[in-house]
C-alpha cells in the first residue's frame, strides 16, 4: 500500500491538528474549508502533548479542578432536564489535578504552518459526497459540522436527527480571585452559571440555554453537539466534536483518530 492521499476538511483545531499528523508521518494531504480561523471559547486546553507544538514553547501546567454542589442541579442547569448520556461534572471532583497544554496557542501555531494550504470550499452534502466517492483520496476526514454534509438539509427523503444544547459565554470569569488554570463546576444553585474557567490567563464564565444570565456583555451563544444518528457519508472519517456531532469528543481525539489510522500504513510511510 502506498503512502495515502488524504483529504482534511475544516481548519478549526480538529481540522488542522489531523494537517500535523499527517505532516508527522510525511503523508501528502489537502486542507478544504472556509478560510476562517475559530474563536476558541470557555474552558478549553489540550488534554495531551502534541509533537512538535507543545515542547518548549507550550510546556505542561497543572490545572486544577473546583467543584461544588451536585451533578443532578449541573445538569438541570445546562440541559433543563433533558436526559443526556453523561455530564462532565460526574468525570471531576474537588481538588482534582490534572496535566494540561495550551490549545490556543497550538492552534496559532498551527494556523501559522498551515493556513497558507487551505483550500476554500465551502462544504455541502454533494460536494462531500462526490469528494469521498470520487476524489483522488485515499483518506477523508471532516472536521466540518456535520450538519451541514448531512443529505438531509437536501433530501426530503432523509430524516435525520441532530441534538443540541445551546450554552451562553462570556469571555471573562466573573469571579476576579478565580486562579489561573483553574476549572470551577457549579452544581449548586446559588449562581445561575454552571462552569467558570480561567486557563492560560484566558477567562469564561458559562451558562445553559435557559439560566438567567447577568446584564452583561458579551455573550456568545454556541449549540454544543450532544448526538445524532446521521450516516451519511460512511467512506468520510469524522473527527472533532462537530465533526462526530458526539458528546463527549474533545479535540485530542482528532489528533489521535488520524494518528491511528495512519499506523495502517506505518511499514510504508
Amino acid at each position: 500500500m502506498s503512502k495515502p492521499l488524504v483529504a482534511i476538511l475544516g481548519c478549526g483545531p480538529s481540522g488542522l491538528l489531523a494537517a500535523q499528523a499527517c505532516e508527522t508521518y510525511g503523508v501528502p494531504f489537502s486542507l478544504f474549508s472556509r478560510y476562517e480561523k475559530s474563536n476558541l471559547g470557555g474552558a478549553q486546553f489540550s488534554h495531551i502533548p502534541i509533537p512538535g507544538l507543545t515542547d518548549p514553547e507550550y510546556p505542561e501546567v497543572e490545572l486544577n479542578y473546583e467543584v461544588v454542589g451536585e451533578a443532578s442541579v449541573y445538569q438541570e442547569k445546562v440541559y433543563g432536564g433533558a436526559a443526556v448520556p453523561f455530564v462532565s461534572f460526574d468525570n471531576v471532583f474537588d481538588g482534582k489535578k490534572v496535566p494540561c497544554w495550551n490549545l490556543r496557542g497550538i492552534y496559532d501555531r498551527l494556523w501559522e504552518r498551515y493556513a497558507v494550504n487551505i483550500v476554500q470550499q465551502d462544504i455541502g452534502p454533494v460536494w462531500a459526497e462526490q469528494m469521498a466517492a470520487n476524489g483522488p483520496f485515499s483518506l477523508v476526514f471532516s472536521s466540518v459540522p456535520l450538519t451541514s454534509i448531512c443529505r438531509a438539509s437536501i433530501d426530503m427523503n432523509v430524516s435525520h436527527a441532530f441534538r443540541s444544547q445551546p450554552i451562553r459565554i462570556h469571555p471573562e470569569a466573573l469571579d476576579p480571585s478565580l486562579p489561573d488554570n483553574t476549572i470551577r463546576y457549579d452544581g449548586t444553585k446559588d449562581h445561575s452559571y454552571y462552569r467558570m474557567s480561567r486557563i492560560f490567563g484566558v477567562g469564561g464564565t458559562e451558562w445553559g440555554g435557559t439560566a438567567p444570565v447577568p446584564p452583561i456583555k458579551p455573550i456568545k451563544v454556541v449549540n454544543k453537539p450532544i448526538q445524532t444518528n446521521c450516516n451519511c457519508h460512511p467512506k468520510i472519517q469524522r473527527i472533532g466534536r462537530f465533526g462526530t456531532w458526539t458528546k463527549g469528543v474533545l479535540t485530542m481525539h482528532a489528533y489521535q483518530k488520524v494518528v491511528e489510522t495512519l499506523e495502517v500504513w506505518k511499514e510504508d510511510l
